[in-house]
């Protein structure tokens, strides 16, 4: 719920009372309950000035002076990191990136060792500026960097998870989710929602740059969504047409029920708790042993589909009422005192001359990239009819249609159609205008939607390319006006970044529009051959200079005037 307006009168009214306080002319208060308030109404002043970010100087100058009975706040860094860390919370919410950043790094500094504002900051800096180095920094200073840690994973798979790196310990692993049709599986459509009782197919598609024995994968599902068909072995379907499957594995097992103390093994007792009431999960397992094809060797995953399941919906999946299907790193084994004997693991040999069994899932610290196992259902679809065109000389208007469920909406832009898209704007609107463009450059433009639940964001499929090209506006409050002494008096509104304008005429005899004046003003009376009692149309365009080029802008909509 957004906070109630500050004015500047009641924080003069606020530091006024303040004073009094100081002064002895208001009760006394308790230290604690002091502290409270003022912490609350600093919390307030500072979000407020976040908005205002020429005010962020003078409210550091200041701090002390707007209060001054409250020797707690003041003198007391770690709570007053707090408070710009709450303020940076409430932009948070409010996704106002820049303030929330702003804030996180004010509270950094009034105590460098809050952890929990370095967190805040390294995802806004990993996955709204796409910094993974500064957001990697930002965790190490906060010493939060154990393995267990999502955010560590998060991080490192964005940040560093390359396969084929050299250095053999990234696990790249997907789901797909879709529909059987015989053998013939189809990917959820964008928007498609899923009805109670219908049947939709998990794909689990892992690839390492590895060489891999024995691995385990865990599959978690909201429990009041779904539920498995099959049990055990029997509810997992394997790719033989896998290479690490067809060549590595001698046989496989299933476990379609992991009980409460195994969710509590990964999360904690209380964490354990909630996501076991909220989630099922399942686990498949690849033997790898001396019963497979190559007699026991290990083998890459090739980045294939390697188990498939199914799952039944027990209630309708739309939009207002969605649901996960998630695989979470944290499930996975580690060389970390207390990790080792997670459900999750990749055995990892050394070479094809290993046997499988001799791999170990607990001697590596492995990288492991699960963001394309993270899947919000429904499927969010592609924002509709999305459109761009020129807004003026230097920026362009793009638009777009509702989605069901989404939270909102990521632009990006690019000058090639195929490639090189950037972010550049994160908004709840269904409309955005992008400034600072450069007139007569063609730019390319993509949207998609994102829904966040749970604090993490799932993204639909980006639209098709539209593009635009920055143009002079078009002059407005054109008019014609006859004069006495055969001549037509033109005038017009002038456009911002126009450098001149360009006139056209044609006469009634005449069907096609001919250059009649260049110029820089905003009238011009027109005395050029004409003749008495015809009838003159006119068009006005503007144009811009850019490098010695003229880039021109639409015309207006003709006038016409008739000479007396």
């Amino acid at each position: 719920m957004p906070r109630p307006r500050l004015s500047w009168l009641a924080l003069l009214g606020f530091a006024a009372t303040l004073v009094l306080l100081s002064a002895g002319l208001a009760p006394t208060f308790k230290s604690r309950q002091l502290q409270t308030t003022c912490a609350r109404q600093a919390r307030d002043i500072i979000y407020r000035l976040l908005q205002k970010p020429a005010q962020t100087e003078w409210l550091d100058e200041n701090l002390t002076q707007i209060a001054p009975a409250c020797a707690e706040v003041t003198a007391s860094q770690a709570l007053l990191s707090n408070v710009y860390f709450q303020a940076g919370n409430q932009a948070w919410q409010a996704q106002q990136w820049a303030a929330a950043a702003a804030a996180y790094r004010t509270s950094i500094a009034r105590d460098p060792g809050q952890a929990m504002p370095r967190r805040r900051l390294a995802e806004i800096l990993l996955y709204r500026d796409q910094q993974p180095a500064a957001a990697l920094a930002q965790l190490q200073q906060a010493q939060v960097l154990a393995p267990h840690e999502s955010y560590t994973y998060m991080v490192m798979a964005h940040a560093y998870a390359a396969l084929n790196d050299g250095k053999k310990l990234t696990a790249v692993v997907k789901l797909e989710v879709g529909r059987m049709s015989g053998s013939t599986f189809t990917p959820l459509k964008d928007g498609e929602n899923i009805a109670k009782d219908q049947v939709i197919t998990v794909r689990i598609v892992p690839e390492t740059d590895f060489l891999c024995g024995t691995v385990r994968f865990a599959v978690l599902f909201g429990k009041n969504a779904f539920t498995i068909i099959g049990s055990q072995k029997s509810a997992f379907t394997p790719n033989p047409s896998n290479t690490y499957y067809a060549k590595a594995v001698g046989d496989y097992s299933g476990a379609t029920y992991v009980p409460l103390k195994v969710f509590q093994e990964v999360y904690g007792a209380s964490a354990g708790q909630t996501m076991f009431n909220a989630y099922t999960a399942v686990c498949v397992t690849a033997q790898a042993n001396t019963n497979a094809a190559n007699g026991g060797h290990p083998e890459y995953l090739p980045g294939t589909w390697l188990f498939r399941f199914n799952l039944k919906a027990v209630r309708n999946i739309t939009a207002d009422a969605g649901t996960k299907i998630v695989m979470d790193p944290r499930w996975v084994r580690t060389p970390e005192e207390g990790r080792t004997t997670l459900p999750a693991y990749f055995y990892k040999c050394e070479n094809r001359d290993m046997f499988s069994s001799k791999g170990s899932a607990t001697t590596y610290d492995f990288i492991l990239d699960f963001s394309g196992a993270n899947i919000f259902l429904p499927k969010l679809a592609v924002p509709g009819n999305f459109k761009a065109a020129s807004a003026s000389y230097n920026s362009v208007k793009l638009s777009w249609n509702a989605v069901a469920g989404a939270t909102g909406y990521v632009v990006y832009r690019s000058a090639s159609a195929s490639s090189g898209y950037a972010r550049i704007k994160v908004t709840k609107e269904l409309s955005l205008t992008d400034t600072g463009r450069t007139t007569g450059t063609k730019y390319y433009y993509k949207v998609r939607a994102y829904r966040t639940a749970g604090g993490t964001d799932y993204y639909g499929s980006p639209s098709a390319a539209v593009s635009a090209v920055p143009l002079p506006g078009v002059p407005g409050s054109f008019k014609a006006e006859a004069q006495a002494g055969l001549s037509v008096k033109l005038s017009w509104s002038a456009v911002p970044g126009a450098t001149g304008y360009v006139l056209y005429r044609k006469s009634s005899l005449t069907n096609a529009y001919s250059r009649l004046k260049v110029l820089t003003g905003t009238s011009w009376t027109d005395k050029d051959g004409l003749v008495k009692g015809r009838t003159y149309s006119y068009k006005v365009r503007a144009y811009r200079t850019v490098s010695g080029v003229n880039i021109y802008g639409n015309p207006t909509t003709a006038v016409s005037a008739k000479t007396y």
